[in-house]
C-alpha cells in the first residue's frame, strides 16, 4: 500500500465531508467498495483511510450496518454564517469580515455572508432577522454574529436574532 493513496483519500473525504456533500439524504456515505472502484485502490486502503477519519471524529462505523457521519462531523460540515451589521457604518468590520473569509476559505468552509446595510436602524434589524431565518434554512453549522448597535431597544433586538439561532440549535 503506497502512503500517498490513502492520504489522498483521506484528503479527499475529508473536503466533502466538511463541504456537507454526504449531510444529504440523497448522498449516503459510500461504501468500502463503491470507494475502493472510486479511487482505484484495494479495499484494505480504504477501510485504513476511513479507520483514520473515524478516528479523527468524522465517521463512525457499524459492523453490517455502514458508514455515517458523527454528530460533530455533520454540524461541522455545514456553512459558516456570518452576521455583521456593522459593515455598513465602521472601516473595522470590514477587515473583520475579511479576516473571517479568509479563514474560512483557508479551511475549505463555505462563509454565507448577507447584505445587513440599511440606512435606517429598523431596516438594519429587519434585514438581519430575515438573513438569520434565511441562513439557518441553508443548514449552516454555526454563525458569528456582531449585535446590531445603534437601535431601539438594542437589547432586545439582539435577543430576537439569536433566538433564531437558540431555536435552531445553531451554535
Amino acid at each position: 500500500m503506497k502512503a500517498n493513496e490513502k492520504s489522498l483519500i483521506i484528503a479527499t473525504l475529508r473536503k466533502e465531508i466538511l463541504s456537507g456533500k454526504y449531510l444529504a439524504a440523497a448522498n449516503p456515505f459510500p461504501s468500502e467498495r463503491g470507494l475502493a472502484r472510486r479511487f482505484g485502490v484495494k479495499r484494505s486502503v480504504v477501510a485504513q483511510a476511513l479507520q483514520n477519519l473515524s478516528a479523527k471524529g468524522y465517521l463512525v462505523r457499524r459492523r453490517g450496518k455502514g458508514t455515517f457521519l458523527t454528530k460533530s462531523a455533520q454540524r461541522n460540515g455545514g456553512p459558516i454564517g456570518l452576521i455583521v451589521p456593522g459593515v455598513a457604518y465602521s472601516d473595522f468590520f470590514s477587515a473583520l469580515v475579511s479576516g473571517v473569509s479568509r479563514c474560512a476559505q483557508k479551511a475549505e468552509r463555505t462563509l454565507l455572508f448577507g447584505d445587513i446595510s440599511a440606512k435606517d436602524a429598523k431596516s438594519r434589524v429587519d434585514q438581519a432577522k430575515r438573513f438569520a431565518e434565511t441562513i439557518v434554512r441553508e443548514g449552516v453549522s454555526g454563525v458569528i454574529y456582531q449585535p446590531l448597535e445603534f437601535v431601539m431597544d438594542t437589547e432586545a433586538c439582539n435577543r430576537e436574532i439569536l433566538s433564531v439561532f437558540a431555536d435552531a440549535q445553531v451554535p
